[in-house]
């Protein structure tokens, strides 16, 4: 194995639920950011078919559906004024530098561990051109040979094509590498299909006990199970 290429969002950065909390419910004592993050990783499984289907959504629509089922646990109308406020949260640039902000906790040292290891790193992220500034923001790009985004290059996940022009960049043969992310038919089944060696699920709640794949928490899993796979 030569390298691995890891998603973005909610793989390697995360959201600011602070943030997400005060504009979908301001005061709203239940609506606390890990109860966010949990209802967010619930909305990612429910969702997940959507974004994995021939035609899926598109960046409206899905940030719509995304926006309406972070808020059905809590009783909050999914055509109110917060979630409205969700959407033009995410509907703007500026909004998503503010949303996608937070390095995930552990994920710097398992980049160094990896990077020690000799491994090449790449990011594959299904975006609006944006992922490589930022991931520069947030300190996370010098890890990385490649961060190629979707909306720089006219394809995104799972179509093959967007990991197969990652490695031709990177110089490795898809059977030499891992993909790392965070939705089972859009990372897992489109590593799959350009022939990577296998896609990791990031599950941090144990939500996908069936997918047959391997899953882990988060990021700072990733060295030791990269160990176990050999």
């Amino acid at each position: 194995m030569k390298a691995v290429l890891l998603d973005a969002g909610n793989t390697i950065l995360g959201l600011d639920y602070e943030l997400l909390a005060q504009t979908l419910a301001p005061g709203n004592p239940a609506v606390t950011p890990e109860a966010l993050a949990r209802a967010e990783a619930r909305a990612r499984k429910l969702l997940a078919p959507y974004f994995g289907a021939e035609k899926p959504p598109s960046l409206e629509e899905g940030i719509a559906l995304f926006a309406r089922a972070m808020a059905e646990p809590f009783g909050i109308d999914p055509e109110g004024e917060g979630t409205r406020r969700m959407v033009e949260l995410f509907m703007s640039s500026e909004g998503m530098d503010r949303a996608w902000s937070v390095p995930i906790e552990g994920v710097e040292p398992a980049l160094e561990e990896l990077k020690s290891r000799g491994f090449k790193l790449a990011v594959v992220s299904n975006g609006d051109g944006q992922a490589p500034r930022r991931l520069r923001d947030a300190g996370l790009a010098r890890f990385f040979e490649e961060i190629i985004d979707s909306g720089n290059v006219g394809v995104e996940k799972p179509d093959p094509r967007i990991f197969l022009l990652t490695l031709e960049k990177l110089g490795v043969e898809p059977a030499e590498a891992v993909h790392v992310g965070d939705f089972y038919q859009v990372d897992v089944l489109g590593a799959r299909k350009a022939g990577l060696r296998e896609g990791i699920l990031i599950d941090p709640y144990g939500d996908w006990e069936e997918a047959d794949c391997p899953r882990i928490p988060t990021v700072a899993h990733l060295p030791r199970l990269l160990d176990e796979m050999g």
